[in-house]
């Protein structure tokens, strides 16, 4: 599978996770997942359909580099909003846990853009 589909279809698929958060929040009044909503749209669906586009506009190599980018971006978003979900819960979250964890999911968002902006510099077209 293309890198450009997998991106694409992650990217749908956060989409509807995060369309399906809202209408829950929507139905039950209760808005304190906001914060993990506004993420899994961003990040995981809008972030990720980007890069779909990126890489089928500027026919990105498809080698080791955007393997990468794909694991880091879509790794880092779950990871990221696993922890907004436990922080946001309404329970007692473990920030001594998610803290870090957030900030490696960060990380790994970070270094999924970099690998994009690497990828734009190296390509030929």
């Amino acid at each position: 599978m293309k890198i450009e589909r997998i991106h694409l279809t992650l990217g749908l698929i956060w989409l509807l996770g995060g369309m399906t958060l809202g209408q829950i929040m929507g139905g039950s009044g209760d808005h304190g997942q906001m914060p993990t909503h506004a993420h899994i749209m961003l990040v995981g669906g809008v972030l990720s359909i980007l890069w779909a586009i990126l890489y089928r506009a500027f026919a990105f190599k498809q080698g080791i580099l955007a393997w990468l980018q794909v694991a880091t971006h879509q790794g880092g978003a779950a990871l990221m909003i696993y922890c907004l979900f436990n922080m946001y819960g309404g329970g007692q979250p473990d920030m001594a846990v998610l803290g870090p964890m957030i900030g490696v999911a960060g990380l790994l968002v970070m270094i999924s853009v970099l690998l994009i902006l690497i990828q734009s510099f190296l390509n030929r077209n």
